[in-house]
């Protein structure tokens, strides 16, 4: 393996996905993987690469000046070095794959490997949405006062700066997910093709490979089908065979302040409650966001001791032995319907755009606790209709690629690039 394959994670969700493209790469002997860590709490990521034998270099992701507007071209300098340096030392380089293009440091590591001429791919991370939806967050409910006025002025100067900055350079920003200069776009499915064609992504970069992730979920419903596999799966959790377990799956509402702490606290014990009322011998799991603070849900230790909080776990294998998955707006309600799973999604606040995520087929919709209730008492008697299993299937196909073969073929992506792989 005289090649080098480099991933760039740019949090704990994208490392977990990278990690298993990495593993099919560096296990199948198509070439050697190295990490670039550059996001907060990397401790982990660094154990279980060094667990796997894979080789990992960290990187400190901020500016060197710290004076408003002008730490962005600044930083970018320091980046578009450091990347330099960083493939010249990893030498000879096969490609890079990463989640985003949108920080500066990949914006500079695929300038610098497309000047020479080699394969830079974006990884479809999660269930993405047009890019209205990205535009609009923590825009909702600004005031017109001075600060904003000032806030405004320092965007439409960074954005001149920004477009100063590319013609120097010659490197162009991503102005949305997969519309910056890497060479090809991965995605999830048909569906997310189709989306990213009609807001601009050319169709030439882009390739409907499946994720890494969907390799798990085809592995994990065969699985399922074994004898004692539920019983062993659930013991590795310390939960009980013979009850049920339901998961209410939380998404990075707080950190993206999407909802207001005091409201999205009352919006989870509201859906505690109903769950703990419905059935008292049901084991409850509250599933934290890897962006999450333990400490933030302490109102939960003290008003629901019954329920389990977990924050890293094996969510995959978790939610192949569940029997009922909730949440407002996670990419993971997608990880349960691939795996048959009855998926409720509730929204108690209306919030804008969460409809992308919502209306998927198969998801059931709440927006209320009453609605809520409702769904739960249903889904106790009658459980998953054949409607609903109609839809799931119309899901895997729309906006999934669910038969075990993606990381292959994001490897055969990496090696040959697109024309060899469309040979096949």
């Amino acid at each position: 393996m005289d090649k080098t394959v480099i991933f760039v994670p740019h949090y704990k969700g994208s490392f977990r996905s990278l990690l298993q493209l990495a593993l099919h790469v560096q296990n199948n002997k198509v070439a050697s993987a190295h990490f670039v860590l550059y996001f907060g709490d990397n401790t982990g990521a660094k154990q279980v690469l060094k667990e796997h034998g894979i080789k990992f270099s960290t990187y400190k992701n901020r500016s060197p000046v710290k004076i408003p507007v002008i730490g962005q071209p600044i930083k970018l300098i320091a980046d578009l070095i450091s990347s330099v340096r960083l493939v010249n030392r990893l030498s000879p380089v096969q490609a890079m794959v990463c989640a985003v293009e949108s920080h500066e440091f990949e914006y500079a590591l695929i300038s610098v490997l497309n000047k020479r001429n080699i394969n830079t791919i974006v990884l479809q991370w999660a269930q993405t949405v047009p890019k209205e939806y990205y535009q609009s967050i923590g825009k909702k409910g600004k005031r017109k006062n001075v600060i904003s006025v000032i806030s405004t002025v320092k965007d439409c100067l960074r954005n001149h700066i920004k477009r100063l900055v590319e013609k120097i350079f010659r490197v162009k920003f991503a102005q949305f997910y997969g519309d910056g200069d890497a060479k090809y776009f991965a995605v999830m499915g048909k569906y997310y093709k189709e989306m990213f064609c009609k807001q601009g992504v050319s169709e030439d970069k882009l390739i409907v490979t499946g994720h890494p992730e969907h390799d798990r979920l085809f592995e994990l419903l065969r699985s399922v089908k074994n004898p004692g596999f539920r019983q062993t799966t659930l013991g590795s959790f310390g939960l009980d065979n013979t009850k049920p377990v339901w998961i209410l799956a939380r998404e990075a509402i707080v950190y993206f302040k999407l909802v207001c702490q005091e409201k999205d606290k009352q919006d989870i014990c509201a859906v505690l409650k109903i769950l703990s009322q419905y059935d008292p011998q049901a084991q409850i799991i509250l599933k934290l966001h890897p962006r999450d603070a333990e400490e933030y849900y302490d109102f939960v230790r003290r008003k629901f001791p019954h329920v389990i909080l977990i924050k890293e776990c094996d969510l995959y294998s978790l939610i192949s032995v569940c029997n009922l998955y909730i949440s407002q707006i996670s990419n993971t309600m997608m990880w349960a319907i691939a795996l048959d799973k009855p998926v409720i999604s509730y929204d108690f606040n209306n919030q804008p755009y969460w409809h992308y995520f919502r209306d998927k087929e198969g998801i059931i919709k709440v927006d209320s606790p009453e609605e809520l209730a409702k769904q739960i008492k249903t889904f106790k008697e009658k459980g998953l209709s054949a409607q609903n299993s109609q839809k799931y299937q119309i899901a895997k196909q729309k906006y999934m690629t669910l038969d075990g073969k993606a990381s292959e073929r994001i490897a055969e992506l990496i090696m040959k690039g697109k024309k060899q792989l469309y040979r096949q």
